[in-house]
């Protein structure tokens, strides 16, 4: 009966992957028909970025703060009619800077950054996702190759390779779809997610030391199963405060943008991002915070057995579940950032 599940599983797998395969295929040329359509009608539509500066003005005479006042005033009136004005300000505080017998205002300005285009980042992320599962594909028909998965060794390494090179990108590209477009921004939030990433496979394989030890395997390198389940829960703890940092800084950046001051003024109608900014957002949040679910949910499954239910057969069925579920996860995601994208970028290139 195992074989037989194993078999069916292995199965859907396979087929998963090929479906994935196809559909980051179909996404990368329409893609790529897109981008060819709008350049030929000169329309080369690229995000542009910023370097936030810190502006220092010396005011001994008080001119820039007249200044800012005025400003400040302009604002207030602009959105008297918001329901908290006073949130909009000029950011500014006065500091002594170096000789301090002057006196000095700090403000913030942007300047500008590295202008890219997103249709690379699209191609590149599209492209990664038709390869790696293209070769799993493959692979599956063929023994003893490379990347060949075998869920009795437990986690799936190269799913995890794959993530860390298309995941960081998706993020910068939420976050360009709603103009949060700082450059370190950009960084610190793409290396963020690469970080979590990484931790998916640590958390894996912490749980495989645990099972192992449970099941009095030799394989395992920890002295003891309390340890190394205190070292799961640390980088499952680790994912989550990462995860929420994350996407709290996301919504964030998004509330503020959906909230523009442009938009206050004498109580106009409330600024509406486009649907595709909102399906990006949401459908990008729901995918990733469910692989955290599942990589939960099965080690939940797993300290719930006793050590004698942990066998060889259902720890490499708990293996290869999680593995097909990170697959309809992952080309859920990626279908809804191909639309999504598509949707903002054609409406921006073409129109």
């Amino acid at each position: 009966m195992w074989h037989t599940l194993f078999g069916n599983f292995n199965f859907k797998l396979c087929h998963l992957d090929l479906i994935s395969a196809l559909l980051s295929t179909i996404g990368l040329i329409t893609a790529f028909v897109i981008s060819m359509i709008a350049g030929l009608k000169g329309d080369k539509f690229m995000f542009d970025t910023w370097n936030e500066k810190t502006l220092v003005i010396p005011d001994n005479d008080r001119t820039f703060h007249d200044s800012v006042q005025d400003f400040e005033e302009i604002l207030l009136e602009t959105c008297a009619y918001s329901s908290d004005p006073l949130k909009y300000t000029l950011y500014h505080r006065r500091q002594t800077w170096g000789n301090v017998s002057n006196e000095y205002y700090l403000g913030s300005i942007s300047t500008k950054g590295k202008d890219f285009s997103p249709w690379f980042l699209l191609f590149f992320i599209l492209f990664i996702s038709s390869i790696f599962p293209t070769y799993r594909y493959v692979s599956a028909k063929i023994t003893n190759t490379f990347f060949q998965y075998n869920p009795q060794d437990g986690p799936d390494v190269w799913r995890w390779v794959e993530y860390a090179l298309t995941s960081p990108l998706q993020i910068v590209l939420i976050s360009c779809a709603f103009n949060a477009r700082e450059n370190n921004f950009l960084l610190m939030l793409a290396g963020l997610q690469m970080a979590l990433v990484l931790f998916g496979y640590t958390i894996e394989t912490a749980l495989q030391e645990i099972i192992y030890l449970r099941m009095g395997s030799k394989e395992s390198k920890s002295t003891s199963t309390t340890q190394a389940t205190i070292n799961f829960m640390v980088y499952l703890t680790a994912t989550y405060i990462l995860h929420f940092i994350i996407w709290s800084i996301l919504f964030e950046k998004f509330s503020i943008s959906s909230t523009s001051v442009s938009d206050c003024e004498y109580n106009a109608s409330k600024f509406e991002p486009p649907p595709a900014v909102i399906i990006i957002l949401v459908s990008q949040f729901i995918t990733f915070t469910l692989f955290g679910v599942v990589i939960t949910a099965q080690a939940f499954r797993v300290f719930t057995k006793s050590n004698s239910e942990l066998t060889e057969e259902f720890v490499a069925k708990q293996w290869l579940l999680v593995t097909w579920t990170y697959s309809w996860l992952s080309v859920t995601a990626k279908l809804f950032l191909e639309y999504g994208m598509l949707s903002l970028l054609s409406q921006l290139s073409l129109t």
